[in-house]
């Protein structure tokens, strides 16, 4: 344990220093959104403050003569008492032989026992793949015997188009576990309203550790940079978080998505955490 410790103090500030300094690299797998509603979930019984910081990079195999997609990450968020959380994150993606920067803030809200409101704006300076820029406004409550429900807006801007998105999730916690069902409806300017659906489990373990399956399926949108397209999406993934100890945890993730008749991608993500 003591050696793996002292492994990942090297590896960190290297990947840090990745983060800040790689031109090319970028990363399409990893969704910092979802993992910091997961880093909430996960910290929902701990009432104690927390930093933490995580370090990452995904790469993502495509079909059919499409160049491999990658991206490298770093984020950092700040958990206060009752449930009140910051964060921010630095991402540098590269898609279809192009790189973007994005820079991503959000924070939660509580408003009394029940109730939790999230706000999330992210912007690229660049976007010839990614967005210009994209907000979200959700509202959570909690209700009895385990169960919650979420209600959000999603405003996305691309270079030729704009996107609104109805998010709808009912979850229910029992014994170690999260499921949850999301709806997404989305509004493409000039093409109309596409819904897609996913579905997903975790597990808690270890108090601090998770394993996630999520399973989708429906029309999204898609931006190949040249053009925007709205296409039939399957995917499936698998993924988590595990604390080696107190300050250090690893998180991982594989996804499969079959993008309509475009193309299939498949590929993994990895990163460090360390909590001050």
């Amino acid at each position: 344990m003591g050696k793996f410790s002292r492994l990942c103090s090297y590896l960190l500030p290297i990947l840090l220093f990745a983060a800040i300094t790689e031109g090319q690299s970028a990363t399409g797998a990893a969704n910092g959104i979802d993992k910091i509603l997961t880093e909430k979930k996960d910290s929902s019984k701990n009432n104690s403050e927390t930093v933490e910081v995580e370090a990452g990079i995904s790469f993502e195999h495509l079909s059919k003569g499409f160049a491999p997609w990658s991206e490298i990450y770093l984020s950092a968020s700040k958990k206060f008492k009752s449930r009140r959380a910051v964060y921010g994150i630095y991402r540098r993606t590269r898609r279809f032989r192009q790189s973007d920067d994005e820079m991503t803030v959000g924070f939660y809200q509580p408003i009394g026992k029940t109730w939790t409101v999230f706000a999330e704006g992210n912007a690229s300076p660049t976007h010839r793949v990614l967005p210009k820029f994209s907000t979200l406004l959700q509202i959570e409550h909690s209700l009895k015997k385990g169960w919650g429900a979420q209600a959000g807006w999603r405003h996305t801007e691309f270079n030729t188009a704009r996107t609104n998105t109805g998010i709808f999730t009912v979850e229910r916690y029992f014994s170690n576990y999260r499921s949850a069902y999301t709806l997404y409806a989305t509004n493409l300017a000039g093409a109309g309203v596409s819904a897609a659906h996913r579905v997903q489990l975790t597990r808690y373990y270890n108090e601090k550790s998770s394993l996630n399956l999520s399973f989708a399926a429906g029309r999204e949108v898609e931006n190949l940079g040249a053009r925007i397209l709205q296409t039939d999406v399957q995917s499936f993934s698998v993924g988590g978080r595990h604390w080696i100890n107190s300050h250090w945890g690893l998180s991982y993730n594989y996804s499969f998505t079959r993008q309509g008749s475009v193309y299939t991608r498949q590929g993994f993500n990895y990163g460090i955490r360390y909590r001050f």
